[in-house]
């Protein structure tokens, strides 16, 4: 500050008649004329500051000694290039106190240009009668009210007792610089109109009300400053102001550090943001602030939360060991969020609700307590390329009715589900990556009444399933790979319903899908393979509907039908099955036609206590192994067996006369015969299949790469034609609808003559 005041005593543009000194000591009587005017033309020496200040013309440089002043009146600074500045540097408790009472809204009004304060300390004081309530208002009290013009201040110190520290409005323009804003009581800086600040490293701090206030267009730019301890917001920004806050240290808000409120556009990036009662940023109404680059931790409350109408980018922010959520999106809020770090936060990652509608892009939700991510009520958000790892309950948990879609993520390693809808939720999930990790239980979860759609990802390695579904939720699952699950790939209960399209589900420890309690699964071209255990299990009154579909390699039986659960196969392959093809028992009017059955370690087909049952149009063939014959069926099965192609052995004379079925009408293959009527029975399946688009082409297991095309399977999309008809419609045209079980068999005995000729 000596280098200041030396440069403002040599500068050559102020004359002796431009500089003014005041000091506290120097007695107003020992100089007192008749004539004010000839008194200011006369000395340079000065007892108060205000009679200097009414002295004092364009370009006047005021120097203070230290000292306690006591002004009982507004200073106004209407005069351009004064300068208002101490003497020396504070040192050893010398300084320039001024000390101002309550008679006048603002201690010091600041119209001119190129007016400078430094190194003072302003105080405000406040009566004791007088009481105030807290407000947002430019018209308060305050130490400095900077009206029109430009003013810099530097190195002092500010506090009001009764309003703010610092006021500019109007086009005003303000420098403020290494100062201290402290102990007010509305705040230390509020701006509004069309005044612009700059204000870096400075100290705002115990503030009874906010630290900084922008409002209506005021803009400018705040960095490196410490805000902190303050009785309400460190910052607010508000009306349509477009401040920059940039490298501030915002700590220890009482209510919270920074909040963007009405129309702000606001820009907030690089700043330390910790340890705030409430939420370390708010934004509502309709603002729309830049947030990037933020560290927000340790805070009492929240990280960000966005409400009412607000949007905004919030970019590369971390977001970490809050008390409660990382970041809440709520109301009609429509936030853009890129690249954030959300980390072990207490009470939550990201949590949604309302009818908010959020985007996260490239996002790490990871460490949270509870969810990752929580959505409730009619919370719509995207999420793509986000990570959700390693969270202490759900990666992501839907309640409510929201619709949520997650694209090109990985959710891998939470302590509940990956994924886990409950009520009236629907969420679409495509090209992502659900992993077991660590601890995952289940990669997908579904109950109540909830629904999916899930395409094109990778689901794999969890204890308690790949996916549930319970209840009545429904599902599509298009192109997935469903793998290496410690239980089941694909679990079915209650009344729930899916539809599987060219999926991959493969090497389930118990099974790849099970369904139970009369679940609804309807299946075309997916592979079941790999199983240690059945391929299918359908059990309890379950509805299993299968066409075109690749059944190969399981531990146990390929499929597995039992507890009056109702089955209709089609054209599907199934073969390679360590305990058999096709197992049904107490079921009703089961169907099966056009099926490639064959080298299965048990029976092709075995049928128990069937009623009713169809078996139309099938090549049918056992296995090397003794107990691997073609048909296998008890005498208390009843229904249709005609026109399939069965091996000739012995085995099957016994059946057929042991049988109430009439298998006459069935042809018996020689052993020459049964390679080349397999590689027919897979053409015409791959023929029929309705396929388009992408294949993926798997090989028979075991087979060398000399084998013909007929014996490779192409599981795929489903054809335009069949996406637009509808699953249903593959099974009515094939005579596999819901009608009675004898125009089934009737139908379907048409067909399998049309297959012999």
């Amino acid at each position: 500050m000596a280098e200041n005041v030396s440069a403002v005593k040599d500068e050559d543009e102020f004359s002796e008649e431009n500089t003014f000194e005041v000091c506290s000591e120097f007695k107003h009587a020992d100089t007192e004329v008749n004539e004010e005017n000839s008194t200011c033309a006369r000395r340079r020496l000065f007892s108060s500051i205000s009679e200097a200040v009414r002295c004092a013309k364009n370009g006047t440089c005021i120097t203070i000694r230290p000292g306690s002043y006591t002004e009982t009146s507004c200073l106004v600074l209407d005069k351009d290039h004064v300068k208002l500045v101490a003497s020396e540097i504070p040192k050893d408790g010398q300084v320039v106190k001024i000390s101002f009472g309550s008679q006048a809204r603002a201690s010091i009004v600041c119209r001119g240009s190129g007016i400078l304060l430094q190194g003072l300390e302003i105080v405000q004081l406040k009566e004791d009668s007088q009481q105030s309530s807290m407000s947002k208002r430019l018209d308060e009290s305050s130490c400095v009210r900077v009206e029109f013009g430009s003013t810099e201040i530097k190195d002092c110190s500010c506090t009001s007792e009764l309003g703010y520290a610092l006021i500019v409005l109007n086009d005003a323009k303000l420098s403020a610089r290494t100062c201290t804003l402290r102990l007010s009581f509305h705040g230390a800086l509020i701006c509004g109109g069309s005044s612009h600040v700059e204000f870096s490293k400075n100290v705002v701090s115990q503030n009874t009300g906010f630290g900084i206030v922008t409002l209506d267009d005021a803009a400018g730019t705040f960095s490196e400053n410490s805000i902190h301890e303050n009785g309400k917001c460190g910052v607010v920004c508000s009306g349509q102001s477009s401040a920059v806050f940039e490298s501030n240290t915002v700590a220890d808000g009482a209510q919270g550090g920074f909040w963007s409120q009405d129309r702000s556009t606001c820009t907030i990036r690089r700043n330390r943001v910790y340890n705030n009662l409430k939420t370390a940023l708010q934004v509502s109404n309709m603002s729309e602030p830049d947030v990037s680059d933020n560290k927000i931790f340790d805070g009492r409350g929240g990280g960000i939360i966005v409400h009412d109408s607000a949007k905004g980018t919030y970019r590369r922010n971390l977001l970490s060991n809050n008390f409660q959520a990382g970041l809440g999106v709520m109301d009609n809020a429509c936030p853009l969020l890129v690249d954030n770090t959300v980390l072990s936060n207490k009470s939550g990652g990201v949590v949604m609700a309302g009818s908010a509608r959020a985007v996260f892009v490239g996002n790490t939700i990871s460490g949270n307590s509870f969810a990752g991510v929580g959505l409730k009520e009619s919370a719509q958000p995207l999420f793509d390329g986000t990570i959700i790892r390693d969270n202490h309950g759900y990666g992501v948990l839907m309640q409510g009715s929201c619709l949520a879609t997650l694209q090109n993520c990985v959710i891998e390693g939470n302590k509940k589900s990956g994924v886990c809808g409950t009520g009236t939720t629907s969420v679409t999930v495509d090209s992502c990556t659900i992993g077991c990790g660590n601890e995952q239980r289940t990669g997908f979860l579904l109950h109540d009444s909830a629904s999916m759609q899930l395409f094109n990802s990778h689901l794999f390695g969890h204890h308690g399933g790949n996916v549930v579904m319970r209840d009545k939720t429904r599902g599509t699952l298009e192109r997935n790979t469903i793998a290496e699950s410690e239980g089941a790939g694909l679990v079915l209960q209650g009344n729930s319903d899916v539809k599987l399209f060219g999926n991959v589900i493969r090497d389930g420890k118990v099974s790849n899908v099970v369904a139970l309690d009369g679940a609804r699964v309807l299946a075309v071209r997916n592979s079941l393979m790999d199983s240690h255990g059945v391929g299918m299990l359908a059990m309890d009154s379950c509805s299993v509907k299968l066409a075109y579909n690749l059944v190969i390699g399981n531990g146990g039986t390929g499929i597995h039908c039992t507890g009056n659960s109702s089955a209709n196969l089609c054209a599907n392959r199934i073969s390679q099955n360590e305990s058999g093809g096709v197992m049904l028992e107490q079921s009703q009017g089961p169907v099966l036609c056009w099926n490639v059955i064959y080298d299965n370690g048990g029976p092709a087909i075995q049928l128990q206590e069937v009623n009713r049952g169809s078996l139309v149009g099938n090549i049918v063939l056992g296995g090397s192994r003794e107990s691997a014959v073609p048909v296998m069926m008890d005498n208390q099965s009843s229904g249709r067996c005609e026109h399939n192609y069965v091996q000739a052995n012995k085995e099957m004379e016994e059946v057929a006369r042991g049988s109430s079925v009439d298998l006459s009408s069935n042809h018996l293959l020689a052993e020459e015969h049964w390679e080349e009527v397999v590689h027919w029975g897979l053409d015409e399946i791959l023929k029929n299949s309705g396929i388009s688009g992408e294949c993926v082409v798997i090989e028979m297991p075991g087979e060398s790469e000399e084998e013909e095309a007929g014996g490779m399977l192409c599981v795929g999309l489903p054809s335009d034609r069949m996406c637009k008809s509808g699953l249903e419609a593959v099974f009515e045209n094939l005579s596999l609808g819901s009608r009675g079980a004898e125009d089934e068999v009737g139908r379907e005995e048409g067909n399998g003559s049309s297959g012999e000729a």
